[in-house]
């Protein structure tokens, strides 16, 4: 036996047996064979050969087990592990896999099952039956920005769309973590700098990314990566060079990431200092002609950044606010622009 191979064996490994018949391995994989049907989740299951007083024991057992010896392994993938027993997978021998037979993972910030544990699963149960939003109905959103590739983007929930001066792209919403991976949904804001950096806020984090691709060590703690800042923001927006600006509730803050500190102590100030912006404020966007555009419950506000004011309308075209339905989204219309 080779040192590889022996030290193979002496890794923390899964107790479960692999089960696979011959037949089973020339006709599909062994990471989708599974006992019986897959488990209803209502009910004691019938046909095992335990009963549900012996499972209850087992259990006892096990975590008396785990309490008494100390070992680096993660409990929470360890659970994840055997859940996935439950639900009918067996070992995997995929690398990246949480059905590989060897534990030998830690702690894993932002834990996401593999592509091959997901496609087992769905295999079993079938694949989850999504139903997005529909923003012409309501249109409220989470977040909005505008790409230095001037695309812009819509958040909602656990969708995203890409938005042209057309409307909606084709083949929109997709799945926000899809596309910024280890996003989760119902974010608070977003903003995107002219240099790709672009910024997701929920709650106290936030999560930073180099266009799609993550950065390492995120999520962060807004008061960490943005001291002075608040939790929870309603709003932001990348502006100019080095400055950001967060809204929360009927206040606004200023960030220069070049100043120290950051926020200066004249700060919050009233968000009338930006104009008679009326209604809860669920976003603002920068862009890069110079406006900032602001969206309440249903409607937008243009802020000229030359004029420091609230532009008014121009020639046969509705005074601001402006409805967000047919302005932005082209919902019934194909004419008008924001």
């Amino acid at each position: 036996m080779d040192e590889a191979t022996s030290k193979a064996l002496q890794q923390p490994r899964c107790g479960e047996k692999d089960i696979l018949s011959h037949k089973e391995l020339h006709s599909r994989r062994k990471r989708y064979t599974h006992w019986g049907e897959p488990w209803t989740g209502h009910h004691y299951p019938q046909n095992t050969v335990l009963s549900q007083a012996a499972v209850d024991e087992e259990t006892a057992l096990a975590f008396a087990v785990w309490a008494s010896v100390q070992t680096s392994q993660n409990l929470f993938l360890v659970a994840v592990h055997e859940l996935g027993h439950a639900l009918g997978l067996h070992h995997s021998d995929v690398k990246g896999s949480i059905m590989q037979p060897v534990l030998t993972r830690g702690y894993e910030p932002g834990f996401m099952l593999h592509n091959d544990d997901i496609t087992g699963l769905q295999l079993l149960y079938g694949k989850r039956k999504h139903h997005p939003p529909d923003l012409c109905s309501e249109s409220l959103f989470d977040a909005i920005f505008e790409n230095p590739d001037g695309i812009i983007y819509v958040l909602k929930g656990q969708y995203y769309w890409k938005l042209s001066q057309d409307g909606f792209v084709n083949s929109y919403p997709l799945l926000a973590s899809h596309h910024w991976q280890g996003l989760p949904g119902d974010v608070d804001a977003a903003c995107a700098t002219s240099s790709g950096r672009t910024y997701f806020f929920k709650g106290s984090k936030y999560w930073a990314y180099r266009y799609t691709h993550p950065l390492a060590g995120h999520p962060k703690l807004i008061s960490e990566g943005w001291p002075g800042i608040p939790d929870d923001v309603d709003a932001a927006t990348w502006y100019t060079d080095s400055v950001f600006l967060f809204f929360n509730g009927d206040q606004y803050w200023v960030y220069d990431s070049h100043q120290k500190p950051s926020v200066s102590r004249t700060f919050p100030q009233p968000m009338t200092a930006w104009g008679n912006i009326a209604g809860d404020l669920h976003d603002i966007m920068y862009i890069r002609s110079g406006y900032i555009y602001f969206f309440t419950e249903g409607s937008s506000y243009r802020y000229n950044c030359k004029t420091k004011l609230v532009d008014p309308a121009g020639p046969g075209q509705p005074n601001y606010p402006r409805a967000v339905g047919p302005w932005w989204f082209q919902c019934n219309s194909k004419e008008v622009q924001p």
